[in-house]
């Protein structure tokens, strides 16, 4: 997919720093201020999600996700930073795609269930 998107830049005119930046990997481990979490959207009930994985604290029990767009809400695309059980997290590094079920009340959003995809 970097490989696709690299040469949409390059035809699209957008340049070689933008194609480059693309094939550089993510760090292992991304400082907490380095991303820029959005409010997560009030929602009842489980919900699914699947997106790309930006940091994961396992001591805090933090997973950061580029979430792709949830259409049956109306949420476009955020990146979210979920609460999760440390034992769910055990194995996942920065830039794995997931499936997950999540809960989000009172501001905070929690992972129930994830799978790699």
């Amino acid at each position: 997919m970097r490989a696709f998107m690299a040469v949409a830049f390059l035809v699209a005119g957008l340049g070689t720093a933008a194609a480059e930046d693309l094939r550089k990997p993510l760090p292992a481990e991304m400082p907490p201020d380095s991303v820029q979490v959005e409010p997560m959207p009030e929602a009842a009930g489980t919900l699914s999600g699947e997106g790309q994985v930006l940091a994961v604290d396992r001591a805090a029990g933090l997973l950061t996700v580029a979430q792709e767009p949830v259409p049956t809400l109306g949420w476009p695309s955020l990146t979210v930073r979920f609460d999760a059980d440390p034992a769910l997290l055990d194995g996942l590094a920065p830039g794995a795609w997931i499936v997950y079920s999540f809960r989000s009340a009172g501001g905070v959003a929690r992972i129930e269930r994830l799978q790699r995809r």
